[in-house]
Order: C-alpha cells, then sequence, then structure tokens
C-alpha cells in the first residue's frame, strides 16, 4: 500500500490518451496511480509495488494482456492482485471469457465512462479487502 494510505492502482495501457485519462479519473478519486505502457514494466512494478488492482489493457506493445495477467495470478507474490482486463479492440465473448478464466477478476470494454470505471475499480477494492 502507498504511504500515504490510499490504495494503489496500476494502470498500464500503450495509448498515451487512454493511459491519461484513466489515471487521471482514478487520481481524481483519491487513488495512488502508476503507469506503465508494456507488459514487461506491469510485471516488474506488480513485482516491486504489490499495488492492489491492476488496470490492464489486453492489448501491449510487447506482450499480450493475458499473459501479463496469468503472470501476476500465478506468482505468489503477486496473486492476491486484483486485475481488471479493459480493451477497446477485443471485446468478444471469447475475449472475455478467455480473461476471466485465465485469471482477471473482471473484464470491462472501451470506450467506458468515468463513473462505469470507477463503479468496476471500487467493486473489485472492496472484493481485495475482504
Amino acid at each position: 500500500m502507498a504511504k500515504t494510505g490510499k490504495l494503489t492502482i496500476l494502470n498500464v495501457d500503450d495509448n498515451e490518451i487512454g493511459l491519461y485519462t484513466k489515471s487521471r479519473i482514478l487520481k481524481q478519486a483519491g487513488y495512488t496511480v502508476l503507469e506503465a505502457q508494456s507488459g514487461s514494466e506491469a510485471l516488474r512494478l506488480a513485482e516491486e509495488v504489490k499495488p492492489q488492482l491492476v488496470l490492464l489493457d489486453v492489448r501491449l506493445p510487447d506482450m499480450h494482456g493475458f499473459e501479463v495477467c496469468q503472470r501476476i495470478k500465478s506468482t505468489a507474490s503477486t496473486a492476491q492482485i486484483m486485475v481488471l482486463h479493459i480493451s477497446a479492440t477485443y471485446n468478444d465473448k471469447e475475449y472475455r471469457v478467455r480473461s476471466l478464466e485465465g485469471g482477471a477478476d473482471a473484464y470491462i470494454s472501451e470506450p467506458i465512462e468515468a463513473e462505469e470505471l470507477l463503479a468496476n475499480v471500487n467493486a473489485l477494492l472492496r472484493l481485495w479487502r475482504a
């Protein structure tokens, strides 16, 4: 957890506008937000910082978000981190099912309104606290 007592979210997106927009929404809601633009950077930060939640884009430049999620969830030191997959590209049922069966705690499609993003984040963090 962040030193300020705020919950920490790792926002992973290779699209700079999407990264900025989601980070701003989360920061305005009072969360500490870290950012990554690749799967390898996300895995490093997840291991080093142990955020409570990773907002994880499915399509990343160096590896698929499904692989990033699987590696987070299969590593003992990071398995408790909640993963919220988000995608503007992979929105078919097969991808949502693959994501959830692969370890993601939730899956949402973009575009998404700020209120819906925060509702999903808040719901997952309630589960994390439990």
